[in-house]
């Protein structure tokens, strides 16, 4: 049987979510809020949360000098993988960023990706920090399309729930894990390097899938 921090998340979904904390479809902050004020906001709603642990997080991150190898992230309408590229090419940081595409073809997506990855660029004045190459899309992993199951998709997400207790929906970043997954079991990314994988929320979705998602 799936369970997620001990409990059924099919029958205890009130119990489970006192112990499950995220803030859904957030790449980047937007301008009229800053970390210390989301940390406020969540202190006040969710009964569980930790502002000290998040606090201690979040410097651990400034104070060690971690070098990573790889973003991975779901590609879709493009926003994320398009701002991730900007924030980080503007930024001076060559990391390269691997979009697991979800509902189209390759030359597509990339192209739709990079339009919109030139247009984010100029709006906050930094035109021509995105090549046409820093835009990579991998979309072997769509399968029979958007929204629809995958027998990858299936094991990456069931994965995770059972081994460490994380929620992924089977529509954006179920799929872009199968496709990380894969990747790593192919060999394509090397041992010890070190990935970010962009989790992009939408785990409420998860549930409008229960009767599809196959459990052994």
């Amino acid at each position: 049987d799936l369970s997620v921090l001990g409990f059924d998340p099919f029958k205890q979904r009130k119990q489970l979510m006192q112990n499950i904390c995220f803030i859904a479809d957030v790449a980047v902050l937007p301008r009229w809020i800053r970390v210390s004020q989301i940390l406020d906001f969540v202190e006040s709603i969710h009964p569980n949360f930790s502002r000290k642990r998040a606090e201690e997080l979040l410097q651990q991150c400034d104070e060690q000098d971690v070098a990573f190898d790889h973003v991975v992230l779901a590609s879709g309408s493009a926003g994320t993988h398009a701002g991730m590229t900007v924030g980080l090419r503007a930024s001076g940081s060559d990391l390269p960023v691997l979009g697991v595409g979800v509902n189209v073809p390759r030359d597509e997506q990339e192209a739709k990706v990079y339009d919109l990855a030139v247009a984010t660029a100029e709006y906050v004045g930094r035109s021509g920090c995105v090549a046409r190459d820093d835009i990579v899309a991998d979309c072997n992993y769509v399968g029979p399309g958007y929204g629809e199951p995958t027998a990858g998709m299936n094991e990456a997400v069931l994965m995770l729930a059972r081994l460490e207790g994380l929620l992924f929906d089977p529509v954006y970043s179920g799929k872009a894990l199968a496709g990380m997954i894969d990747y790593i079991r192919a060999g394509r990314f090397e041992p010890g390097q070190k990935i970010v994988f962009l989790h992009t929320g939408g785990v409420a979705g998860l549930f409008a899938y229960a009767d599809t998602l196959t459990i052994e």
